[in-house]
């Protein structure tokens, strides 16, 4: 199945020149194939854009449609944005060698959700309270 959001990248969408390609040209050359939900157009870098249809059909009919013409008489790049996979584990994060404990481990309180998670700054496992693995070479050269 085919995504509803769309990339579109030239250097000169979202440019401040004159014959910049901006937020307003894409809305109109998109709602031509259906109705669009949203469009972020980058400013600093310029030079790409996502723009979110209704249907998944609509993007479809849109790209096809639009891949080889050009806007503003420029050739612009567009094809289906590809899914960010949005991962919490940060750089330093480790897991428990004993429990495999780490970030999907969730505490349940009656006000919120908290989240515990072997930070880079713990000590040992919040779990089992196994103490953190360390490499032999971590002061390798700086001692």
């Amino acid at each position: 199945m085919a995504s509803r959001r769309i990339y579109v990248k030239h250097e000169l969408v979202g440019a401040s020149s004159d014959d910049a390609i901006s937020e307003d040209d894409l809305k109109d050359l998109f709602t031509k194939f259906g109705p669009v939900e949203k469009i972020w157009v980058a400013r600093r870098p310029p030079g790409y854009a996502f723009i979110n249809m209704a249907s998944d059909m609509d993007a479809e009919t849109a790209l096809n449609e639009l891949k080889d013409q050009p806007i503003k008489g420029q050739v612009v790049f567009m094809e289906f944005a590809r899914e960010q996979k949005r991962d919490s584990t940060k750089p330093g994060d480790w897991r428990c060698r004993s429990c495999s404990a780490n970030v999907s481990f969730h505490i349940f309180h009656t006000s919120a959700l908290t989240f515990i998670q072997n930070f880079a700054r713990r000590t040992e496992c919040f779990k089992c309270r196994d103490p953190k693995p360390y490499d032999e070479d971590r002061f390798a050269g700086r001692r």
